[in-house]
């Protein structure tokens, strides 16, 4: 019953996160270089990394869509590498956004970005289960290709999170805080 499972950690965390946290490390590698050591038209290489970035995802987005888990665990190699690919590709999105002067930055673009962050927990709850959703129900309609069921599970994923941010996730946080002030203001009573 308490036994460790020494597979799941040599199997599951050291090879499948270790190589997406090493992805991160690398990209802050790659900023602080970039940063004090390349002279270069640094404009020309952000659009390059992060049109490369977008191609990739766009790719591995579509193919997941269209085949899921049942493609992943057929194709041993690129299932294996699958998160690893996905991670190298966020990497290649956010690696121009490390570039941005706030203060030179219009406000509505670190609007854009802050709206993002805040559905980034309902997507990174959806963004599986909305392809799996698809799956499921056989959405196979023939405008229905790779490209367009990707833009389709895209645009839900951010519609819903957006819904679930705005109806359940703020209203709970602000739930939560009121009732940490009631309890503190009890233990602090008493």
């Amino acid at each position: 019953p308490n036994k460790i499972d020494i597979y799941a950690i040599m199997s599951v965390h050291l090879t499948g996160l270790l190589p997406e946290f090493l992805v991160g490390v690398f990209l802050y590698k790659l900023i602080v270089f970039t940063n004090t050591k390349y002279q270069y038209n640094k404009f020309m290489l952000n659009i390059v990394v992060f049109i490369l970035g977008m191609i990739f995802l766009y790719y591995l987005s579509s193919w997941f869509v269209r085949y899921g888990d049942t493609g992943l665990s057929e194709q041993k190699i690129f299932g294996g590498f699958f998160n690893f690919l996905c991670a190298l590709s966020y990497a290649f999105i956010l690696f121009p956004l490390s570039f941005l002067n706030l203060k030179n930055t219009p406000k509505y673009i670190i609007n854009i970005f802050i709206s993002l962050g805040s559905i980034s927990y309902p997507v990174y709850l959806l963004h599986s289960a909305i392809p799996k959703f698809f799956q499921k129900i056989k959405f196979d309609i023939p405008p229905f290709n790779d490209e367009n069921l990707f833009i389709a599970c895209s645009m839900l994923t951010i519609v819903l999170s957006i819904v679930i941010h705005k109806y359940i996730e703020e209203p709970l946080k602000i739930y939560g805080r009121n009732l940490s002030k009631k309890l503190e203001k009890r233990t602090t009573n008493v």
